[in-house]
C-alpha cells in the first residue's frame, strides 16, 4: 500500500496563487473525499500529486518512492470504449482497479454513469482496501464510499474524519462554537470601546479642571495610562481575535405559484417502443399540481422519451396522456438553447421585468453576488450558466418546470442552493436526474423506469432515501454475481498475461497457475448460479 506526505505545497499560474501552504497525509485505507468550490484548485492538486505538473514550494514524500498511482478521470470517459457503454466500460474501470497500483485518484467518477452504474462503482470501491482520493460533487456517493473529507478552499485545506454527512455535522458544530466565541469577543470589544470613550471624556474634563492642581493632574495621567492600556488591548483583540466563519448558506426564499391545478398530468396505460425495443408498458400515474416528481432510471431506459410524451412533444405512443392546457411550462434545456451570451447576468434577468433588488436577491440565493452580476453570460462556466437560467425560470414563476440533469457541472454548494430554491417553489416540477441528494431533498414523488415498467413511488425525504437504499440492496443482490464474474474475468486476463512472461520464477508461476484454475472454477460456479436463477 502507498502513503503520501504533503507539506506546505504552493502553486501559482501567471501570478495567480492557486494553492498555498497545502499540507496533509494519505495513509493506508484512506478513502478521501476531496471537495471544494469549482476553481479552488482540486484538479491542480491532483496533477501535482500525480507528477503531471510541478509545484513551486513545499515537499511531497512518496512511500514507497516508486509509488504507482491509478487515475480514473475524463481521459477514460472520453475513450471509445467508454462511449460504447455497458460491460466494456466496467472492464476499463476494473482494469485500473485490479492493476498493480498503490493508490487511486478518481476525478468526478460518477459524471458519466447512470444510477445502477454509480451503485456498482460504490460496491467496487468499498471492496478495495487501498487508499483513494475521490474528487466529486455527488454528496450521496461520497457518503457511501469515503471515510475522510478534505475541504480545499482559497484559504488552504482542512481535514475531517468521516464522510460528507459527518463533515457537515462537524462543520455545524464549528460554526456554533465560532459564533459563540465571536459574539463574546464582540461584547468585549464594545465594552472596551465604551470604557475608552468614558476615560477620554473624563480625561478631557479633568485636564481642564486640574489647572496647576498636582493631585488632579496626577489622577488625570493615571487615567490616560489606563486608557492607553485599554486601547492596546482593543487593537490586539482586533488583530488576533476570532474571525467569523464565512456563511456559505444560500438566501432562503418562498416562491408562491398562484395557479392551483388539481391535476397537472394524467397518464393511463402508457406504452412506448423505440426501434422495436420496448421502453415501458402499461404505465399509470397522476401528477397533481405542486408535485415535485423525480424521473429516474438507467441510461437508455426511456426517461427523456417519457418526458417528451408528458409534454406532448412525442405523440407516437399507446395509451392516454392528459396535460393540463392552462399550465405555463418552462424548460431549462429550451432556455439554454436561446440564451443571449453577449449580455450580462443582470441585463439577462432584467428582461423578466423584475426590479434589480429582487433579481440580486434571487441571484444571491444561488451564490451569484456583488459585481459578479455584471459578468457576461459567455464568460460563465456551464454550472454558473445553468444557475443563472434556472434563476430566470424561477423568477418567471411558471406552473410547470422541466429540468433534465439540472445540477451537472455544479459544485456541492451550488447544488444545495438550486435544491433549496426548487424546494421553495410551490408549482409543479419534473426532474430527470441521477443526483440522489437532489431527488430526495426536493421531490415528493418518484417515477422509476425499470424492467419496462414505470414504478410510481410517493414519500417524504427519509422515505425516498430508503427507496434508493432498498433499490440499491435489491439491485446488488441481483447483480452481485454478474459483477463478480466481470471482476474475475478481468483478473483471469491479467493472470494469463503474467503466465506468458518467460522470466517468471517457478514458485510464482505455480502460484499464478493455481490462482488461474481457482478463478476459472469460481467463474463457472457463478455462471451456474446465474442461469439457475
Amino acid at each position: 500500500m502507498g502513503k503520501i506526505i504533503i507539506k506546505n505545497i504552493s502553486k501559482s499560474f501567471q501570478n495567480r496563487t492557486i494553492l498555498k501552504n497545502i499540507s496533509f497525509e494519505i495513509g493506508d485505507n484512506f478513502k478521501i473525499g476531496l471537495i471544494g468550490e469549482n476553481g479552488v484548485g482540486k484538479s491542480t492538486l491532483k496533477q501535482i500529486i500525480t507528477k503531471a505538473i510541478s509545484y513551486d514550494e513545499g515537499s511531497i514524500n512518496y512511500i514507497p518512492s516508486n509509488i504507482l498511482i491509478g487515475i480514473i478521470d475524463e481521459n477514460l470517459y472520453n475513450s471509445n470504449t467508454f462511449l460504447s457503454g455497458g460491460e466494456a466500460t466496467k472492464k476499463e474501470i476494473l482494469n485500473i482497479f485490479h492493476s498493480n497500483y498503490d493508490l487511486f485518484i478518481l476525478d468526478e467518477p460518477t459524471n458519466h454513469l447512470d444510477l445502477s452504474g454509480v451503485q456498482w462503482l460504490e460496491r467496487l470501491i468499498n471492496s478495495i482496501n487501498k487508499p483513494m482520493i475521490i474528487i466529486s460533487h455527488d454528496r450521496f456517493f461520497l457518503d457511501e464510499v469515503t471515510n475522510k473529507t478534505f475541504v480545499l478552499s482559497n484559504n488552504g485545506i482542512k481535514t475531517y474524519e468521516g464522510n460528507y454527512s459527518s463533515y457537515e455535522k462537524q462543520l455545524l458544530m464549528e460554526k456554533i462554537t465560532n459564533e459563540n466565541l465571536y459574539n463574546k469577543q464582540q461584547q468585549e470589544i464594545r465594552a472596551l470601546k465604551e470604557n475608552i470613550s468614558q476615560r477620554k471624556q473624563w480625561f478631557n474634563k479633568a485636564h481642564k479642571m486640574a489647572g496647576t492642581n498636582d493631585h488632579l493632574r496626577a489622577l488625570s495621567k493615571k487615567h490616560v495610562s489606563i486608557m492607553r492600556s485599554k486601547e492596546k488591548k482593543l487593537e490586539k483583540l482586533k488583530e488576533n481575535g476570532v474571525e467569523r466563519i464565512k456563511d456559505n448558506s444560500s438566501i432562503k426564499l418562498t416562491l408562491n405559484n398562484n395557479n392551483s391545478f388539481k391535476t397537472a398530468i394524467r397518464v393511463e396505460n402508457l406504452s412506448k417502443s423505440f426501434d422495436k425495443k420496448l421502453l415501458f408498458k402499461d404505465g399509470n400515474f397522476t401528477i397533481n399540481g405542486g408535485d415535485k416528481v423525480g424521473i429516474i432510471g438507467n441510461n437508455g431506459s426511456g426517461k427523456t422519451t417519457l418526458l417528451n410524451i408528458l409534454l406532448g412533444e412525442n405523440k407516437n405512443y399507446i395509451g392516454d396522456v392528459y396535460l393540463n392546457p392552462n399550465m405555463k411550462i418552462s424548460s431549462l434545456s429550451q432556455y439554454l438553447e436561446v440564451v443571449n451570451e453577449e449580455i450580462t447576468i443582470l441585463d439577462y434577468l432584467l428582461t423578466t421585468n423584475e426590479t434589480e433588488n429582487i433579481i440580486r436577491l434571487y441571484l444571491g440565493s444561488v451564490f451569484i453576488k456583488g459585481d459578479r452580476v455584471n459578468t457576461l453570460i459567455k464568460n460563465l462556466s456551464m454550472g454558473e450558466k445553468c444557475r443563472v437560467i434556472f434563476t430566470k425560470i424561477i423568477i418567471e414563476n411558471p406552473d410547470l418546470i422541466i429540468l433534465d440533469e439540472p445540477t451537472n457541472y455544479m459544485d456541492i454548494l451550488s447544488k444545495e442552493s438550486v435544491s433549496l430554491l426548487l424546494k421553495s417553489y410551490s408549482g409543479t416540477a419534473l426532474v430527470v436526474s441521477h443526483d440522489r441528494h437532489l431527488i430526495s431533498t426536493v421531490c415528493n414523488r418518484i417515477l422509476k423506469i425499470e424492467n419496462n415498467k414505470i414504478i410510481n413511488f410517493t414519500g417524504n425525504h427519509t422515505e425516498i432515501i430508503e427507496f434508493f437504499t432498498c433499490n440499491k440492496t435489491s439491485n446488488s443482490k441481483l447483480k452481485v454475481n454478474k459483477d463478480e464474474i466481470l471482476m474475475l474475468q478481468c483478473r483471469l486476463s491479467q493472470l494469463s498475461g503474467l503466465l506468458d512472461d518467460p522470466s517468471l520464477e517457478k514458485d510464482a508461476k505455480l502460484n499464478y497457475e493455481k490462482e488461474f484454475l481457482n478463478t476459472s472454477r469460481r467463474i463457472s460456479e457463478l455462471r451456474d448460479i446465474k442461469y439457475k436463477k
